[in-house]
């Protein structure tokens, strides 16, 4: 009996949405309260995205950061264009130990930070680098040398280029 209640306890919270996050400002800082204005996670972030399958983008101290609903980081995001990175075909880049590798909308890390840098996929394809250098040119950068790689979603190399 005490496995039934415990199996039926599982299954209605397992049903039940995840608190409706959204964001609010306060003294220039953003934090996140739930439908009824209650604080959720205190505002301590300088941009503060809407929550997606239960997690949010966010940029603290000059970085981004992929947030679940109790403010606790997933991953770093890589920041472009003064933001965290932008999805495209499914996939963001994320920051590790120096390292780019690329996740999913659920922060699911799918293809791991392995690589000096990455650029955004393309066609079902990424080109990817190691032992590559970014040089200044102006406020941008371009990354040179190194060896370049074509990879699809999977993280599997398509290509090599030099």
């Amino acid at each position: 009996m005490k496995r039934f209640a415990a199996l039926v306890v599982l299954l209605l919270a397992a049903g039940l949405p995840a608190e409706e996050l959204k964001p609010f400002e306060a003294s220039g800082l953003f934090g996140y309260k739930n439908r009824t204005g209650q604080t959720r996670i205190p505002a301590r972030f300088a941009y503060a995205g809407d929550f997606k399958h239960g997690v949010a983008s966010v940029i603290e101290k000059n970085k981004a950061f992929l947030i679940d609903e109790k403010g606790r980081q997933i991953l770093e995001i890589f920041l472009f264009d003064n933001g965290p990175d932008y999805f495209k075909e499914g996939l963001a880049r994320f920051v590790e130990k120096g390292k780019m590798g690329y996740f999913d909308e659920r922060g699911r890390k799918v293809i791991p930070a392995l690589f000096d840098f990455a650029y955004p996929f393309s066609g079902q394809t990424a080109e990817v680098c190691n032992g590559c250098k970014s040089q200044a040119v102006g406020e941008h950068f371009v990354m040179e040398g190194g060896t370049w790689m074509s990879i699809d979603k999977q993280g599997r190399v398509r290509a090599e280029k030099k």
